[in-house]
């Protein structure tokens, strides 16, 4: 029996290659990362597959992430991959808070605590035939990301071990 659950973060991704006024332009894809944790209680194992869009890899403009599950001990291919799309702002990496006590200003440490970002959920067959195209850009956020050739690459190896044997 095939188990797959899906992580839905919320919103709706648009995913199209036609032009579209008010664009800032196109991003090129740049690294991709990938990431496994096994989710307490269960026997399963979400998958995430994060592409990094900008001229800066390690301070990036944007990701896509697609993340789904797996059972561990049932290979199968997932039924659904979910697609998050976050837009990175440098001011997000060191965030300015301050407090002002008695008229007195006073700083403290900040952290961040949401980022911009939209997902949507696909069929992993659809998923499948999405990556197997030649270009890939999704549009989000006034910018179209598209993805590189290595990206395209790596994500089709990861869609055949997703499948399983």
């Amino acid at each position: 029996m095939k188990i797959a659950i899906a992580v839905l973060v919320g919103g709706v991704v648009a995913a199209s290659a036609s032009a579209q006024t008010g664009l800032a332009g196109r991003v090129p894809g740049g690294s991709i990362g990938e990431a496994f944790h096994l989710v307490a209680g269960t026997q399963v194992t979400q998958h995430t597959v994060t592409l990094r869009f900008g001229p800066d890899d390690n301070r990036p403009d944007f990701t896509v992430e697609f993340v789904t599950r797996v059972a561990d001990h049932q290979p199968a291919s997932p039924g659904v991959v979910d697609v998050i799309i976050t837009e990175v702002h440098p001011a997000d990496e060191s965030p300015a808070m301050a407090v002002q006590i008695d008229g007195e200003t006073q700083s403290v440490s900040a952290r961040l605590k949401a980022r911009r970002s939209i997902a949507t959920t696909m069929a992993f067959d659809a998923f499948a035939k999405m990556i197997a195209a030649n270009t890939i850009i999704y549009r989000a956020f006034g910018s179209e990301l598209e993805f590189s050739p290595g990206q395209m690459r790596m994500l089709r190896a990861t869609v055949e071990r997703w499948m399983g044997p």
